[in-house]
C-alpha cells in the first residue's frame, strides 16, 4: 500500500513537469504559425511561464515582445512586456534596468491606456525600485502618484500598500510629520477593512507612539524656524510698506497736479469770458449816458476778479509748497532706497567674488593638466560645476609603479558640496602619504572612518549625513593589474567596443544606516583598454527633445560607440553630446565624466 502511494505521487509530479514542458513547447510552436501581430502575446506568455525557473529565458522572451511592439506602443502587450522586464530585472537585482523598464511602462500607460489598476501597480513597482537604488525622493514621488490613483479608483488594497510604503520612505528621510500622517491613514484603512487583531493593534499602537514622539520633536524645530521666518517677513513687509507709501504719495501728487491744471484751465476760461463781458459793457457804455453805473460795474467786476485771483494765488502757493515738500520727502526716500539697493548689490558682489575665489582654490587642489598628462597621457575629463564651485572632484597620484585615480560625487553642490570635496581631497592626500600597503577597499574604509570623525557623525536622529560617492582604482604600471572599489558609483571598462561594468558597494563614504565593507575587484588590463568613471549628475540630467533623463542605458550605448574612436574624437563626441542634451534645460547637479586609456 505504501509503495502504491509513493508511485502515485511520482506519477503526478512527472505529469505536472510534462504538462509544463508541453505548454511551453506548444506556445513556441504557435509562434511559428501565427502572424507577427499576434506574436507579442505568445512571447509574453512564454516569459510568464519561464519566470519561475529560468529568469534568463523569461527576460529573453519579454525582450522579444518588447522589440516587436516598440514601434507601436499603443499595442496592449507593449506595456505588459515592459512590466515583465521590470519585475524580472528586479528579481535578479538589476535595479537600473528595472528602473528604465518601469519608467517606460508608466509613460506608455499614461499616454495610451489610462488603465487605473495597471498604472497604480506600475507606479508602485517604480517606487520599490527607487528604494533599492537609494533614491528616496523619487520613490516618494512614485508612491504618491500610485496613492492618488488608488484614492480615485477606491482600491483599498493598494491604498494600504502605498500608505505603508510612504510611511517607510518618509520615516527613513527624517520627515516624521509626513510619515505620521501616512501612518494614521494606514491604520485607519487596515482597521476598518481588515479588522486588526489585538496583537497587531498593540504593535501599531507602539509604532504610533514612537512616530508621534518624533513628529512632536520635529514640529518644535519647525516652530523655531517659523519664528525666524516671521521676523524676516516683518522686515520685508516694512520695506514693502515704505515702497507702497512712496508710490501712493507719487500717485496723490499726480492727482493734485492734474486737479490744479484743470482749475487753471477753468480760471483762464473764466478770465476770457470776463474779458468778453467787459468789452461788451464798454461798447454799451459809449452809447449810454449812465457813465457812473458803468464805472461802478467795472469797479465791482475788477474787485471781484481781484479777490478771486488773490484766493486762487494763495491756494496755488500753498499747493506748490506742499508739492515741494512732498518732492523733497520722495527724493530723500529714493536716496535711502538707492543706498539700500547699493548695499545689497555690494553684498551680492562680495559673496559672488568670495565664491569665485573659492573656485580658484578648489581648482588649485585638483590635479593640473601637466600633472595629469605626465601620469596618464591619454585621458579626457568633462567637469561642469552647477554653481561656480563643485561637489564633484577628481584626483590622481603616482606612487612608484602604482597609479591611484579617483572620481567622486559629494553630497550637495555649490559651496556646501565644495567644502566636502576639499575634505575628500585632503583625506586622500593624507591617506596616500601614511599608508604603506595600499588596497582600494582599505582606502575607502579608511576614508569612511575619517569622514565620520571629521564631520562628527554618530548616527543620531536629525544629524547631518553628508558624505560622498566614489570610484577608486589602483593601476600597477608594471603588471597592468587593476584594483577597483566603489562607493555607490560604478566603473565601466571598454575593450575593443565591448563593455565590462563593475558594480559598486551600495554604501556612501560617510554615516549610513547599514554599513557594509567595501568590495574589491581585480581586473587584468591590456593596452588599449579604456576606463570610464562618472557622477550621477550625468545620467540624471534632463534634456533632449522630450525633456527626459539621460539615463544609464543611454550613457552605456554612447560609450560603446565612442570607445572605438581616438581619445581626441571621444572628447569631441562626449562634450557635444552632454552640452547638446542639457541645452535649454537647467543643470540639476554637478557633472563629472572621466575617460582614461591604458598605454
Amino acid at each position: 500500500m505504501k509503495k502504491l502511494f509513493l508511485l502515485s505521487i511520482l506519477f503526478i509530479a512527472v505529469s505536472y513537469i510534462q504538462a509544463q514542458t508541453t505548454d511551453r513547447q506548444k506556445i513556441k510552436a504557435e509562434v511559428v504559425s501565427m502572424p507577427v501581430s499576434d506574436q507579442p502575446r505568445i512571447y509574453c506568455q512564454l516569459a510568464e511561464l519561464y519566470a519561475k525557473d529560468s529568469t534568463d529565458q523569461a527576460i529573453k522572451f519579454a525582450n522579444l515582445a518588447y522589440t516587436l511592439t516598440k514601434k507601436t506602443p499603443q499595442n496592449e502587450y507593449h506595456p505588459y512586456a515592459l512590466s515583465h522586464m521590470g519585475s524580472l530585472y528586479f528579481k535578479v537585482g538589476k535595479f537600473d534596468e528595472a528602473s528604465d523598464a518601469y519608467q517606460d511602462e508608466v509613460e506608455v500607460r499614461e499616454k495610451y491606456f489610462k488603465d487605473s489598476v495597471a498604472l497604480i501597480l506600475a507606479y508602485f513597482n517604480l517606487g520599490m525600485v527607487y528604494e533599492k537604488l537609494d533614491k528616496e525622493r523619487s520613490a516618494s514621488g512614485s508612491f504618491e502618484k500610485s496613492l492618488a490613483l488608488s484614492v480615485k479608483s477606491g482600491n483599498k488594497q493598494f491604498l494600504l500598500r502605498n500608505y505603508e510604503a510612504l510611511f517607510n520612505v518618509n520615516y527613513s528621510r527624517g520627515k516624521y510629520k509626513s510619515a505620521f500622517d501616512f501612518f494614521k491613514e494606514y491604520v485607519k484603512i487596515k482597521d476598518s477593512t481588515f479588522q486588526l487583531a489585538q496583537k497587531d493593534l498593540i504593535v501599531l499602537t507602539q509604532q504610533f507612539s514612537q512616530v508621534k514622539s518624533k513628529v512632536e520633536k520635529q514640529e518644535m524645530l519647525l516652530v523655531d524656524k517659523d519664528n525666524q521666518i516671521e521676523q524676516k517677513d516683518k522686515q520685508i513687509n516694512l520695506k514693502d510698506s515704505t515702497l507702497t507709501t512712496v508710490k501712493a504719495q507719487n500717485e496723490e501728487l499726480e492727482v493734485m497736479t492734474q486737479v490744479q491744471s484743470e482749475e487753471i484751465k477753468e480760471l483762464n476760461y473764466q478770465k476770457a469770458y470776463q474779458d468778453e463781458v467787459i468789452k461788451g459793457q464798454r461798447l454799451q457804455n459809449t452809447f449810454l449816458l449812465f457813465g457812473v453805473l458803468f464805472v461802478i460795474g467795472i469797479g465791482l467786476l475788477v474787485y471781484r476778479q481781484s479777490v478771486v485771483r488773490k484766493r486762487l494765488n494763495n491756494e496755488l502757493a500753498e499747493r506748490n509748497s506742499a508739492l515741494e515738500q512732498a518732492n523733497a520727502e520722495i527724493e530723500a526716500q529714493r536716496d535711502q532706497l538707492q543706498d539700500s539697493f547699493k548695499i545689497i548689490e555690494d553684498k551680492n558682489k562680495n559673496i559672488t567674488d568670495s565664491i569665485r575665489y573659492a573656485m580658484r582654490i578648489q581648482q588649485a587642489a585638483l590635479p593640473g593638466d601637466k600633472n595629469l598628462a605626465a601620469i596618464i597621457p591619454n585621458h579626457y575629463i568633462y567637469y561642469k560645476p552647477r554653481d561656480i564651485v563643485s561637489g564633484d572632484f577628481y584626483w590622481v597620484k603616482q606612487m612608484g609603479d602604482l597609479i591611484m585615480l579617483v572620481a567622486a560625487d559629494c553630497t550637495g553642490h555649490g559651496v556646501p558640496g565644495a567644502f566636502v570635496s576639499m575634505l575628500g581631497i585632503s583625506l586622500l592626500n593624507e591617506i596616500s602619504h601614511t599608508t604603506e600597503k595600499i588596497t582600494a577597499s582599505e582606502i575607502l574604509q579608511n576614508m569612511r572612518s575619517r569622514v565620520k570623525t571629521s564631520l562628527k557623525q554618530t548616527g543620531k536622529a536629525n544629524e547631518q549625513k553628508d558624505g560622498m560617492d566614489m570610484v577608486l582604482v589602483i593601476i600597477n604600471k608594471t603588471t597592468n593589474q587593476l584594483q577597483y572599489a566603489g562607493a555607490n558609483n560604478p566603473l565601466v571598462i571598454a575593450r575593443k567596443g565591448e563593455l565590462t561594468a563593475f558594480k559598486p558597494t551600495k554604501n556612501p563614504i560617510g554615516i549610513y544606516a547599514v554599513e557594509k565593507p567595501f568590495d574589491e575587484q581585480i581586473f587584468q588590463l591590456i593596452p588599449g583598454d579604456i576606463l570610464y568613471m562618472y557622477s550621477d549628475g550625468i545620467v540624471d540630467q534632463f534634456g533632449g527633445p522630450k525633456g527626459e533623463k539621460f539615463k544609464t542605458s543611454r550613457l552605456k550605448e554612447l560609450i560603446e560607440t565612442a570607445s572605438l574612436k581616438s581619445m581626441k574624437e571621444q572628447e569631441e563626441i562626449f562634450t557635444h553630446t552632454f552640452d547638446d542634451w542639457k541645452d535649454g534645460h537647467d543643470q540639476l547637479d554637478d557633472m563629472l565624466f572621466v575617460a582614461v586609456q591604458i598605454n
